[in-house]
């Protein structure tokens, strides 16, 4: 069974929910798989996705990296609440992808403007 406030895994011998208390007789049994996607996951993921294609500055592609480790770390710390982790996964190695394209492009164009006689 699980419980119904917080989605931990409750036995059949317990009363209560031992991470939020909720009592047994509010705890009901899961008619699906009962997990929520991570949103934290999805909006890493979507921002890799957004990275990919439009960052500048290496801006959308850090966020991406931090949503998506936030989304990993939760998943770490209650993994039978939410689904989703393959999103946040995603999301990380498009941010890191995004991340290394774009200084990739700085360094190669300041290289060159240096050959033009521009420095920065």
């Amino acid at each position: 069974m699980y419980c119904k406030n917080c989605g931990t895994f409750i036995s059949e011998e317990q009363s209560f929910c031992p991470k939020c208390g909720t009592a047994k007789g509010e705890i009901v049994k899961p008619t699906g798989t009962g997990k929520k996607i991570q949103p934290f996951a999805l909006v890493g993921f979507i921002l890799g996705v957004v990275a990919f294609f439009l960052d500048f500055y290496c801006i959308v592609s850090v966020c991406a990296i931090v949503f998506s480790g936030v989304a990993l770390k939760k998943f770490d710390a209650e993994p039978n609440v939410y689904s989703g982790k393959g999103f946040a996964k995603a999301g990380l190695i498009l941010g890191i992808i995004a991340a290394a394209l774009n200084l990739l492009v700085m360094i190669a164009c300041s290289a060159f403007l240096a050959e033009l006689g521009y420095y920065l």
